[in-house]
């Protein structure tokens, strides 16, 4: 596979697109795999478009190669389980990971890591916690413990963990705002907001309670917590809803949007009430579901709302792989599975892959799709 290059001889705008020769009937032909968009557009999200997209081809064309290739597996008929080890890893988390990326979170924790006296690998906790949130809703400590089904877990204690926390908090505001700042730099985005209560309770007794801010198409904006009448956590930004009372935003809202409120609670967003108080692991429960909320709905938007939170959720869930020696067998494919990773560029259908060839695929994610 290689980089092609056309010229629109009209306006001189170049187009680039990633594309294999072949054969058939003796004569060689020409394919186009993937569709890049203009170099100029491109530009603005590269630094060098094509020595990146040349790499790109490079690297398409070794995993097709692979992926032709014969392998033999050998495995010990003496070999045993031993209690509590875990072999299966979850590549789902993947499509997590490149819109991560793309959002440029992971740049905003090393940024700021950089000025701090800390060994620990903040971005790989702040990922894994995120993930684990959007994949499988957990406590802090269950989010982490199951995080080692990631194929990249370290072995940060939670100790190493919650003494992260803090530091995230400190970040939130930042954060939020260089959120909706990618929104609507790589997507677009309106200014109507819709606003949606959620009580961690459900009693409607005063306590912990969570109010989401949306926008028009349902994607999260910005969050407030609050411990009974008392502030815990702010928008963080300027907000404009036109009557928080009468539902005048929410009247606006789309019939997916709705859709989504009936099932938020038991997708991601869970909050925790230890002796009803908020504490640092609650308001990055929050914090975290809000991440995690905010790149499944983004997956529901790329994907032209097909499929439904708990749909994507599920499926990315269920992408697991069980290693036998150095190779990963894996037993789920779907039509969402492999939506998301057309959309993604990523290829969820292989059936094996070497460690290698996963840590390779890992690495391919974190390139902005």
């Amino acid at each position: 596979m290689f980089l092609s290059r056309i010229t629109n001889k009209k306006t001189g705008r170049v187009f680039l697109q990633i594309v294999e020769s072949y054969r058939k009937d003796g004569r060689s032909h020409q394919r186009t795999v993937k569709a890049l968009g203009y170099l100029d557009e491109l530009q603005k999200e590269y630094e060098d478009p094509i020595a990146h997209f040349k790499e790109v081809a490079r690297r398409m064309t070794e995993e097709a190669k692979a992926a032709k290739a014969h392998r033999i597996l050998t495995v010990s008929s003496e070999q045993r389980l031993v209690i509590g080890e875990k072999k299966t890893r979850n590549i789902g988390h993947l499509a997590l990971s490149a819109l991560f990326h793309q959002l440029q979170i992971d740049a905003f924790i090393d940024d700021r890591r950089r000025h701090l006296d800390v060994e620990d690998d903040l971005n790989h906790i702040f990922r894994t916690l995120v993930f684990e949130r959007a994949l499988d809703p957990a406590s802090t400590p269950g989010a982490w413990n199951a995080g080692g089904k990631f194929p990249d877990k370290s072995e940060y204690s939670l100790e190493q963990v919650y003494r992260s926390l803090g530091i995230f908090l400190s970040w939130r505001d930042d954060l939020i705002r260089h959120l909706d700042s990618q929104m609507r730099k790589r997507y677009g985005r309106g200014n109507l907001l819709i606003s949606h209560d959620l009580s961690g309770s459900g009693t409607g007794e005063p306590g912990i309670r969570l109010r989401l801010l949306l926008d028009e198409e349902g994607l999260p904006v910005t969050y407030e917590l609050a411990d009974g009448r008392r502030m815990i956590d702010g928008p963080a930004l300027p907000i404009h809803v036109a009557d928080r009372q009468d539902g005048h935003a929410v009247r606006h809202a789309t019939k997916r949007l709705k859709e989504w409120f009936l099932d938020i609670h038991q997708v991601l967003l869970r909050i925790e009430e230890p002796s009803g108080t908020v504490d640092e692991r609650i308001r990055f429960h929050a914090l975290a579901g809000f991440v995690a909320l905010l790149l499944i709905r983004l997956l529901e938007k790329r994907l032209d709302w097909r499929y439904s939170a708990e749909t994507i959720r599920t499926t990315l869930s269920k992408a697991n792989g069980t290693q036998v020696g150095d190779f990963y067998i894996f037993d789920h494919f779907d039509e969402p599975l492999r939506d998301i990773g057309q959309d993604l560029g990523i290829d969820f259908s292989r059936q094996n892959l070497t460690t290698a060839e996963l840590h390779s695929l890992m690495a391919s994610v974190k390139r902005s799709p």
